[in-house]
C-alpha cells in the first residue's frame, strides 16, 4: 500500500489469509505478518422429516456452508410427562 495502510472493512471468506508488512530503508529491513481468520455463526440447520412411525421420527439434518465448518452441530429434544416435546439448543 502507498501510504502503509491496509483496512479490511467487510471481511469475506475471500480476505482470509495471512498478511506480511515488509519494510525496508538503508538501514535494513523487517517483515511482520498477521493471520487474518473469519469466525461465523452457523445458520440453523434444516431438517427434513423423512419417516414418521408410532414412537419415532427420522430427520435428515442439513445445513449450509460455513467458514470455516463448525465442529459441532446438535439439537436435542425432550418429552417431559404429559407435556410436548421441547427443543434444547447447545
Amino acid at each position: 500500500m502507498p501510504n502503509g495502510n491496509l483496512q479490511i472493512f467487510t471481511t469475506t471468506s475471500a480476505e482470509v489469509g495471512n498478511y506480511t508488512c515488509h519494510v525496508e530503508n538503508l538501514y535494513g529491513t523487517d517483515s511482520i505478518t498477521y493471520s487474518l481468520k473469519l469466525r461465523s455463526q452457523p445458520s440453523l440447520p434444516h431438517l427434513l422429516v423423512t419417516e414418521k412411525l408410532h414412537n419415532q421420527l427420522n430427520l435428515q439434518w442439513e445445513y449450509r456452508e460455513v467458514s470455516p465448518k463448525p465442529s459441532d452441530l446438535y439439537i436435542k429434544w425432550r418429552l417431559k410427562k404429559d407435556s410436548s416435546w421441547t427443543t434444547i439448543y447447545p
